[in-house]
């Protein structure tokens, strides 16, 4: 699954670090706020350690990666990638977790924001995970499956329609981030 990436690419996928963490923990807040009111604050607590584990493994990692391409250290850098890959498959549980939890606990109609936002951390991943384009490729799927069953379970006429949308929109992501991958790749 994991194969070797050009160094670059992985420096591009370092760089943006910095600003995915801060667009993780505003969006993490924005969880928060959103199901305060709804969910147990045991659950919300516990998410939001589960959460500040990735962001600070997120965070870990970049660094040593950032240090392994000073040295140029290719093979260094490939386990670094395959820890990256486990740290973004933990994310995609994580924000399924508070995202369907949040929903369990909320009344109607909080699917659909779940849904949104869903599509929006895949949206913003685009830009920090393309340049390992197989990692993202995981990510996107653990993150959309889950939102698909569940539309699928609640089954009502605005759900499928936004299940169809999402098959509309499951393309032209993926369309995008290989695109994105593609022209780092030839820079």
């Amino acid at each position: 699954m994991i194969c070797s990436y050009h160094p670059k690419l992985v420096q591009r996928m370092v760089d943006e670090t910095p600003k995915t963490i801060v667009g993780l923990i505003t969006l993490s807040l924005l969880l928060i706020w959103m199901f305060y009111d709804h969910v147990p604050i045991e659950m919300i607590v516990l998410w939001a350690l589960a959460q500040s584990v990735f962001i600070y493994l997120r965070y870990l990692n970049a660094k040593v990666l950032r240090l392994h391409l000073k040295n140029n250290d290719i093979q260094k850098i490939n386990e670094h990638i395959k820890y990256f890959l486990a740290f973004i498959i933990y994310s995609a549980f994580i924000w399924n977790i508070g995202a369907l939890g949040g929903v369990y606990y909320s009344p109607a109609n909080y699917e659909f924001v779940s849904i949104t936002m869903i599509m929006g951390l895949i949206s913003a991943g685009t830009m920090s995970l393309s340049p390992i384009f197989n990692v993202f490729l995981v990510y996107y799927f653990l993150m959309l499956t889950p939102q698909l069953f569940m539309m699928i379970k609640y089954g009502e006429s605005p759900h499928i329609a936004l299940l169809v949308l999402s098959f509309i929109y499951i393309p032209y992501i993926f369309m995008l981030s290989r695109s994105i991958y593609k022209n780092l790749l030839n820079t």
